[in-house]
């Protein structure tokens, strides 16, 4: 009896462990400086220093064990549930076992990372009152965003664009325009590299993903097979969420922030250029006649690397995709992010925010 009352007991104390958890969440200010500017500042750079120096993804090979044991112990289960005959003990057992599970899986993922979902984030740092926007707004945003992109475009010399296609030199740059944007933003003070290629980069593609970040070993990850010119702002983008910045929208902005301060041109570009695209396809569900006159007078290296982008992720396009989209939609959604999916190009009213706080040609 003795061992099934620690089962029990280890259950109800898990349960309250999530629920203090979920209490804690609802006070975004003890969030930032109690989690975020606190244990996860020093937590994630502890694992960072743990699995950085690897020069392979343990977070894939972590996940990869994590299925097998997870599949091994589910089948293991449902063969003594079946064997028992349907016995209502063991049913419940096996199902109280798998709750354990799940609620230690969930509890050690706030713990290491969720609970930054939470936090006041950049609006308050960068002291800017995010809202929606108007068409004028977005046109006004795709003009400044169309003009930095040409301008960089025009500084790119050939060499330049190579450190897109070798690893370790897009570390190192990438590392190098959080050096550069920390002089601007203190607060984004990004220390401790671990980012890393996916060791599964052809089935991250299968499923749409370009990187990811993984909160149980604080690497950042990126699908090396992607088009070039989308390497980089990628990387910067799971950069961000390294430091806490756990809305896709709030990453995108830090990554951002980061990439324009780049001293490589083709860096800069990459940053520019994801944020242009991001408006140019927001005006056209919201103006097409706006949208087909900036589509016209997009830089042609726009051009051509918009459709790189589009003709890659057209060739792994599956039927799986929409099953895999919804549950992440969910996903993002659970974690507080009502927006799902489009919390990445939500990004567009912190741009628009901050080009009115600051003047348009500050971005």
């Amino acid at each position: 009896m003795f061992p099934e009352k620690k089962k029990y007991n280890a259950t109800w104390i898990l349960v309250a462990a999530v629920l203090l958890i979920e209490i804690f969440k609802l006070f975004p200010a003890a969030v930032e400086y109690l989690y975020t500017n606190g244990f996860y500042k020093y937590y994630s750079q502890l694992l960072r220093k743990a699995f950085g120096w690897f020069p392979f993804s343990i977070g894939d090979l972590l996940y990869t064990i994590a299925i097998i044991v997870a599949l091994y112990k589910s089948i293991k289960a449902v063969i003594k549930i079946i064997r028992a005959r349907f016995s209502w003990q063991v049913t419940k057992n096996s199902l109280l076992a798998g709750l354990r599970i799940l609620l230690a899986v969930y509890l050690l993922f706030n713990i290491s990372w969720a609970i930054n979902y939470a936090r006041k984030g950049s609006a308050h740092q960068l002291e800017i009152y995010v809202d929606d926007y108007s068409v004028n707004d977005l046109q006004t945003l795709a003009s400044v965003l169309n003009k930095k992109t040409t301008e960089a475009v025009a500084e790119i010399q050939a060499k330049d664009s190579t450190v897109w296609y070798h690893f370790p030199a897009l570390a190192n740059a990438c590392r190098e325009s959080y050096i550069e944007v920390n002089k601007k933003y203190p607060f984004i003070n990004y220390r401790v590299l671990s980012v890393k290629p996916m060791i599964y980069g052809k089935a991250g593609a299968f499923g749409g993903f370009a990187g990811y970040y993984n909160p149980f070993t604080g690497e950042a990850q990126i699908n090396n097979g992607m088009p070039g010119n989308s390497r980089s702002q990628v990387l910067c983008h799971e950069m961000a969420h390294q430091l806490g910045y756990a809305a896709e929208e709030e990453a995108n902005m830090i990554g951002w922030l980061a990439g324009r301060e780049s001293k490589n041109p083709a860096i800069k570009y990459s940053a520019y250029n994801d944020m242009l695209v991001y408006t140019i396809m927001d005006l056209r569900r919201k103006d097409t006649l706006a949208f087909k006159t900036f589509r016209d007078s997009l830089p042609g290296l726009v051009k051509k690397h918009y459709q790189q982008n589009k003709d890659y992720y057209a060739a792994y396009t599956n039927s799986m995709q929409a099953h895999l989209d919804a549950a992440y939609d969910t996903f993002l959604k659970a974690n507080g992010q009502e927006k799902g999916k489009k919390s990445y190009r939500f990004v567009i009213a912190w741009l628009i925010a901050y080009g009115k706080k600051y003047g348009w040609e500050a971005l």
